[in-house]
């Protein structure tokens, strides 16, 4: 086993997930990220998908991916090899393209060119057809207009000749003025490498909301140091936790590019740029 394999190996296991778990995370199979742990690369279909498989590891499992390539360079393979051959096979492949088939490919931007003077000249054929009846449409609209004015005025009239009697006027209660809610201020206390602590004030709640636009391992714990929520949050999914009452918490970021964070409805920006980062939560009313 590589180093390289031993150090996304012992990663995974902190976080307490099986390679099924990793399989279903990162859509990997489990036999190319058995052969990422044991450095056997040979399983893998090219040199390309070994970094990108190694990339999608160390992010399920909480590791920056650039640090572990810069770390690790002598061990991952380099995918500019593989460029220049599968570019080579491109062209070769049209060079040997039988005549027909090139001469084809040569019409296609005229045949494709038509099609859309074709769908323009229907959308303007569609466009004047839909002004022609709102024209007419609007030129019945005053006849119509006209016979309901006659029917009004003489219903009017008919009320004329009646007395009418007005009620008095409520005088509307009095309003007390609604008291200012205070205004809620989050800033970056102290900032690290891969952590930052984050001032709250102007309020005594702590509801924290995560939603992941992307595959994102995350973790909340209260101030006691107790976990209240560890896992991955798949694409599209929210996860909402309520610590009102706690002086503090702390968030656990693997992957903060997809990763939104609310802290009581109010969206929270990121004081460091790390892509794998710990966030120190206080609340100051």
């Amino acid at each position: 086993m590589s180093e390289l394999g031993n150090r996304l190996k012992s990663a995974r296991e902190e976080k307490n997930l099986s390679l099924n778990d990793l399989q279903e995370t990162t859509k990997i199979q489990k036999r190319y990220l058995v052969g990422i742990e044991e450095g056997n690369y040979k399983v893998m279909p090219g040199k390309f998908y070994v970094r990108a498989f190694i990339k999608q590891y160390a992010e399920a499992v909480g590791l920056d991916p650039e640090m572990i390539f810069e770390e690790y360079k002598n061990e991952v393979p380099d995918t500019h090899q593989d460029a220049l051959p599968e570019q080579l096979s491109r062209v070769q492949s049209r060079k040997e393209l039988p005549e027909t088939a090139s001469k084809a490919l040569d019409i296609l931007p005229k045949i494709v060119i038509i099609l859309i003077i074709i769908a323009v000249a229907v959308i303007i054929w569609v466009w004047r057809q839909n002004s022609t009846e709102t024209e007419t449409d609007k030129a019945s609209a005053p006849a119509q207009n006209i016979s309901s004015d006659i029917k009004v005025n003489s219903s009017a009239k008919k009320d004329d000749a009646k007395p009418s009697v007005k009620p008095a006027a409520e005088k509307p209660a009095a309003k007390e003025p609604a008291k200012p809610e205070p205004k809620q201020s989050i800033k970056v206390t102290k900032k690290l490498k891969t952590s930052a602590t984050y001032e709250i004030s102007g309020t005594d709640k702590l509801a924290i909301e995560m939603k992941a636009s992307g595959s994102s391992w995350v973790s909340i714990k209260d101030q006691n140091g107790k976990t209240v929520f560890q896992g991955t949050l798949k694409k599209g999914k929210t996860i909402s936790q309520d610590l009102s009452g706690n002086k503090s918490a702390v968030l656990r970021v693997g992957s903060t590019p997809v990763t939104q964070i609310k802290l009581n409805g109010q969206p929270l920006k990121y004081g460091i740029k790390a892509n794998t980062q710990t966030l120190k939560l206080a609340v100051k009313p």
